[in-house]
């Protein structure tokens, strides 16, 4: 049986919502900006440092945009 998605919403001037699949590893951003995108190679771990950050924004840049070799993306929409 897959695992389903857990949805995050978080307080955040740029991200409108986090999904995440533990499964699969894979963190999909909603930017307010519009568009989303598929973040593979994200571990529970590094989405629990996500959500305890003080600032998403910055933990999420520092992290995984900071990191594209770690944690490739692609547009989904």
């Amino acid at each position: 049986m897959e695992q389903t998605m857990t949805i995050q919403l978080p307080e955040s001037t740029m991200i409108s919502s986090l999904g995440f699949n533990p499964k699969g590893e894979v963190l999909t951003a909603t930017y307010k900006s519009g568009g989303i995108y598929e973040y593979a190679g994200v571990t529970w771990e590094t989405m629990r440092v996500l959500l305890d950050s003080a600032s998403l924004g910055k933990a999420f840049h520092a992290i995984i945009k900071k990191n594209e070799h770690l944690y490739p993306y692609k547009r989904i929409a």
